[in-house]
């Protein structure tokens, strides 16, 4: 999430709350819905789906369990 709480996905924006700022959140895409996951596979919030369809894929995140060197 962004450091205000939010993000966009399938050219839709979802405000999810500042209490999920900087957090990084599992975000599921069904034909109607929206659904956003905390890290411990807790329902954050349920979002309708607008029209667009998903035509491309990208992820990307920050986590402290990466190795380095």
């Amino acid at each position: 999430m962004s450091c205000r709480g939010g993000t966009q996905i399938i050219s839709q924006r979802v405000q999810v709350g500042l209490g999920y700022a900087g957090r990084i959140v599992t975000i599921e895409v069904d034909e109607a819905t929206l659904r956003i996951y905390d890290h411990r596979d807790h329902l954050i919030k349920t979002v309708p789906r607008t029209s667009h369809e998903v035509t491309r894929h990208k992820a990307y995140g920050h986590t402290t369990n990466r190795k380095t060197g």
